[in-house]
């Protein structure tokens, strides 16, 4: 528990891009952050799919059934980092259908969008989000009003 009351959740990185293993010594910069070993995993190739999938499974806690009274989702993940990471490709590829709109264009999810899908029997929620980028950057009202 952090001194709020509030409960720790657990943080884990996915480095999204790793389309083979020349990728993987760039996947692996982001360990940089402190937030311990990246997670690597393309959605695109499906490269380290199985090992990102393991983990995902791994991290989705146990809920006894005096605590379940109606659990919407076993699990929430948030998918954030910069602009055209990956982010709604990976969102797609943990659904197994095209569920939000992915494109080479950067900015184009503005908003955050909530996918529910199943997992080996456990519904978890994915929230795609905007990509991150600097203020000053912002192109108009639109991306202030989106971040």
């Amino acid at each position: 528990m952090r001194e709020s009351g509030t409960p720790s959740l657990p943080i884990r990185v996915v480095a999204t891009k790793v389309d083979g293993p020349k990728w993987e010594a760039h996947g692996l910069e982001i360990s940089a952050l402190g937030l311990g070993e990246p997670i690597l995993v393309s959605a695109k190739s499906n490269y380290f799919r199985r090992d990102f999938l393991d983990a995902l499974y791994e991290a989705i806690p146990e809920v006894r059934k005096e605590e379940s009274a109606a659990p919407q989702v076993d699990m929430k993940l948030a998918i954030i980092g910069k602009r055209n990471a990956g982010k709604s490709s990976l969102v797609n590829a943990l659904a197994g259908e095209e569920r939000v709109i992915v494109s080479e264009i950067a900015g184009t999810t503005r908003d955050a969008v909530d996918v529910r899908f199943e997992l080996d029997g456990k519904s978890l929620l994915a929230i795609d989000t905007a990509g991150l980028r600097r203020k000053k950057s912002f192109a108009n009202q639109i991306e202030w009003w989106a971040v």
